[in-house]
């Protein structure tokens, strides 16, 4: 994989996780992120909901981890970048809690898959606008069967820092304006 792409990634991941915008990621970011999601699944089962949060907690636990270089409780973006360039492909071989967590309570339904509209409520949640993330929805539909499986999300999920992928340029455009 090219490595500007690479970087074009982080940034767009580093962006979205910055849910406050001030020029850092905390434990707080990803407070803030779970309950922007749990917002907009009120009436999700309150095992969802708790799932959501605790997986949230997790990632960012995982996270600090690996990028919070200093131990101050902040990473920031140069920290950041270090440590998705560090990271292997096996480092996103199977699903986290937090993307089995997010497709659950994005499957308001209940039928095991997304509906472009499910997974667009998803993404605004985490501050993407509307057309970004209908496009996105679009791009992760990769059967064209006008839902998002499991295995679709999964696979996109490994996929966004494993490979040379248009997710990435969409990703970095709709985050770069995104503040919800």
């Amino acid at each position: 994989m090219k490595a500007d792409t690479l970087t074009i990634k982080a940034r767009g991941w580093f962006d979205m996780a910055d849910a406050d915008k001030n020029g850092v990621i905390t434990v707080e970011d990803f407070t803030l992120m779970a309950d922007r999601i749990v917002r907009e699944f009120p009436h999700a089962d309150p095992k969802k909901i708790a799932a959501v949060k605790e997986a949230f907690a997790d990632d960012w636990r995982r996270l600090a981890e690996r990028a919070d270089a200093n131990a101050d409780g902040q990473i920031t973006r140069e920290e950041f970048e270090a440590a998705v360039k560090a990271a292997t492909p096996d480092d996103y071989g199977k699903a986290t809690k937090r993307q089995v967590a997010e497709f659950e309570i994005a499957d308001v339904d209940g039928d095991g898959v997304l509906s472009h509209h499910e997974l667009a409520r998803l993404l605004k949640a985490e501050g993407l606008d509307e057309n970004s993330a209908f496009s996105v929805a679009a791009i992760l539909d990769t059967d064209g069967d006008g839902v998002i499986s499991r295995e679709e999300w999964e696979a996109a999920s490994r996929k966004y820092f494993t490979g040379d992928d248009p997710f990435a340029g969409l990703l970095q455009r709709a985050v770069s304006g995104a503040g919800a």
